[in-house]
């Protein structure tokens, strides 16, 4: 019983999907916040992005989480903040071995081999940058990372953006780990 118990923990633990990402943010040293309740925040589009669907998406969960924090969006002249999104995917191939146990019928046991593998991986890349209205020099960015093997930003961005976003206006670099909702 307890052999079942603990296979049906692994396997459930192994079929769980995550998604590692990393979140490093930058603010300008002079910036000095007295207190940013209820601040208001404008969207800016960016007119070099190509996929402007993808930009809207993530634009959006930018206002979500400011919508939480009870922020106010209004024009770019009246924001204490503008916000923008950029993004961007390479892709790579990764080769490799692994060792896998296999049964062996002659022996009765499970024995190691060695297995090439080889797959594409997608580094996802999300930037947030932030500027005060008097200036077109960004005052807080974060960089937001992610590694797998879908060509997938927006399921990334669901994880990455609220994070780094309740980071601001702070600087630091995090590494986070986020099991996928279902």
């Amino acid at each position: 019983m307890k052999y079942y118990t603990l296979l049906i923990v692994v396997l459930t633990a192994t079929s769980c999907s995550k998604i590692v990402y990393q979140v490093s943010t930058l603010k300008d040293p002079n910036l000095k916040l007295d207190s940013m309740s209820f601040a208001k925040y404008a969207l800016r589009t960016d007119s070099l992005q190509v996929d402007k669907l993808m930009e809207a998406n993530l634009l959006n969960i930018i206002k979500t989480e400011f919508s939480k924090k009870a922020w106010k969006e209004t024009s770019i002249d009246s924001a204490d903040f503008i916000f923008e999104v950029k993004f961007g995917m390479e892709s790579g191939q990764e080769t490799g071995s692994r060792t896998i146990t296999v049964y062996e019928p002659k022996s009765g046991k499970y024995v190691p081999q060695q297995r090439a593998y080889s797959a594409t991986v997608y580094k996802r890349n999300i930037i947030i940058n932030s500027y005060s209205p008097k200036s077109q020099i960004p005052i807080w960015s974060a960089d937001c990372i992610s590694e797998g093997s879908t060509n997938n930003i927006y399921l990334p961005g669901t994880y990455m953006l609220p994070f780094a976003l309740s980071m601001f206006p702070q600087q630091g670099n995090w590494t986070k780990t986020a099991f996928i909702k279902k």
